[in-house]
């Protein structure tokens, strides 16, 4: 049986990896091998029109095989920022400080979590937030260039060591109770160079 599902949308055929959903288009050759590879997004599939049926349907399933393994070995793989220099990234903290402080106060005030002096975006080698026992709330700056519900998670994280320090039991049922995918977002947070 194939390994690939109908859009029921587009009626396009396409394969779905961890989630993620590829369209495939199949295209016949005059060659004599079959192969396989991505196109813009697009799992293209080229089989030799010299194949007969049976052997089709062998070469599709092999080739699905394959690209399913290659995307799943990609989508496994750290996902490298947009090439962005340090003094724009500095700049870009700077712009958007007042908006994320505000943010963080925001959430800090729904969730009555504690006192939060101050919000800061900065450059960090190997942490993608930090929380001071003075209530001072750091975000790493590359998080503005990630997905805004991973910014979130962080921060929501942070934010949870105003009333809970360290990451005993309690501090994660505290994080779980505002972020029920808290693990889903940790796990694509790894992702990220």
């Amino acid at each position: 049986m194939f390994d690939f599902k109908i859009n029921p949308i587009h009626n396009d055929p396409v394969l779905e990896v961890e989630g993620k959903h590829y369209p495939v288009e199949v295209i016949f050759l005059r060659k004599k091998n079959s192969s396989a590879g991505l196109k813009e997004g697009k799992v293209v599939l080229r089989l030799s029109a010299y194949l007969n049926g049976q052997q089709k349907k062998e070469h599709l399933e092999k080739l699905l095989k394959k690209m399913k393994n290659y995307l799943k070995r990609e989508q496994g793989k750290k996902v490298v920022l947009q090439n962005i220099s340090r003094a724009e990234l500095k700049k870009l903290a700077v712009e958007k400080q007042g908006e994320v402080g505000e943010k963080l106060k925001g959430l800090n005030r729904q969730y009555g979590l504690g006192e939060l002096k101050q919000v800061k975006l900065k450059l960090m080698n190997s942490r993608w937030g930090s929380c001071s026992h003075r209530g001072n709330v750091s975000l790493n700056a590359k998080l503005l260039l990630m997905p805004p519900e991973l910014l979130e998670y962080v921060a929501l994280h942070e934010l949870v060591h105003l009333k809970i320090k360290g990451h005993g039991p309690n501090f994660w049922q505290e994080v779980e109770k505002l972020v029920p995918d808290w693990k889903e977002k940790k796990k694509k947070l790894k992702r990220y160079k």
